[in-house]
C-alpha cells in the first residue's frame, strides 16, 4: 500500500479545534493517522513530505454540485452544447474543483442525462482526475416549472427534463435509475427569475412527488427537491426526501 507522511504541517482536522502542529500518515486512499508533532509516528517506508509550517485540512465536500453546468449567461445555453463536447467540458470543470482542494462532490443535478453518470465512472476507474460524485438526474420539472423554456413556436432544452403526471415522472425516474443515477432530483416549487413559477409556488403535487420517491426507495437511491417554497419543504418532508435545497421561504 502506498503510504505519505506529512511532516511540519499546522493540522486543522475539521472538528472546530484550533489548527495544531503535528504530523499526518495517509495509506492509500485514507487518513490513519493525525498526530501532534512531538508524539511518536511509526512511518515505515511512508514517503515522507515536508509541509514547511503549511496548513493541512481534509478534502473539502461540495454539498450542492453542478459539474456539467458551464458558463453561460442563460440556462437555456445548456441546450446548445453537444453531448461530446459537454463531457470535456465536464471534466475540465471536475478537475478545477479538485485542484480547489475539493474532493468530494455530491450533485444537485446534471444537465444531461448521462454527464453525471459518465464523469463518476471515469474518476472511480481512473481516467482522469476529479472529486469523488455521487451522480444526479437532470431535474425533474413541470410544464412552466424551474428548467422550462420551451415555447410554442420552438422547443429548447435546458438543464431540466419536463414531465407532467405522476406516470410520467416515475417513467423517467427509472430510465435513471436504469443509467446509474444515484440521486434522483426534482423540482418541487418555483424560483425567482422564472416568470410563470415563481419562487413562492408550489408546481407539483403530491402524487408526482410520491412516484419519484416510490422509485427512489424501491431502488434504494437518494432522492434531493429544489423546494423554496413552504408547502413544498413540508411536501418533501412527508414523502421522505432525503436532500432538500434552499426552502428559503418557510413557514412557522
Amino acid at each position: 500500500m502506498n503510504a505519505t507522511v506529512f511532516r511540519n504541517v499546522s493540522v486543522l482536522d475539521g472538528t472546530g479545534k484550533p489548527a495544531f502542529a503535528g504530523s499526518v500518515l495517509v495509506e492509500g486512499d485514507r487518513i490513519t493517522a493525525v498526530v501532534p508533532a512531538a508524539a511518536p509516528l511509526a512511518v515505515g517506508d511512508a514517503r515522507v513530505v515536508d509541509g514547511r509550517g503549511a496548513t493541512l485540512m481534509p478534502g473539502l465536500i461540495e454539498a450542492h454540485s453542478h459539474l456539467s453546468f458551464t458558463d453561460f449567461a442563460q440556462s437555456v445555453e445548456l441546450g446548445f452544447i453537444p453531448p461530446e463536447e459537454h463531457t470535456l467540458r465536464t471534466a475540465q470543470n471536475a478537475r478545477r474543483m479538485l485542484d480547489a482542494g475539493f474532493t468530494s462532490c455530491f450533485s444537485a443535478a446534471s444537465a444531461k442525462p448521462r454527464l453525471d453518470v459518465a464523469l463518476r465512472n471515469a474518476i472511480d476507474n481512473g481516467d482522469f482526475p476529479g472529486p469523488r460524485t455521487l451522480a444526479a438526474s437532470p431535474e425533474m420539472t413541470v410544464t412552466s416549472g424551474l428548467g422550462d423554456v420551451r415555447l410554442y413556436h420552438m422547443y429548447r432544452e435546458n438543464f431540466a427534463v419536463v414531465c407532467n403526471g405522476a406516470d410520467e415522472f416515475r417513467r423517467f425516474s427509472r430510465e435513471m435509475v436504469r443509467e446509474g443515477v444515484d440521486t434522483l432530483k426534482i423540482n418541487v416549487s418555483g424560483d425567482d427569475g422564472v416568470p410563470a413559477s415563481r419562487a413562492d409556488t408550489t408546481v407539483m403535487n403530491e402524487t408526482e412527488v410520491a412516484a419519484v420517491c416510490d422509485v427512489a426507495h424501491a431502488h434504494g437511491k437518494r432522492v434531493a427537491a429544489h423546494a423554496r417554497s413552504a408547502e413544498a419543504v413540508k411536501m418533501c418532508l412527508r414523502h421522505g426526501f432525503d436532500v432538500i435545497y434552499h426552502a428559503t421561504l418557510l413557514d412557522d
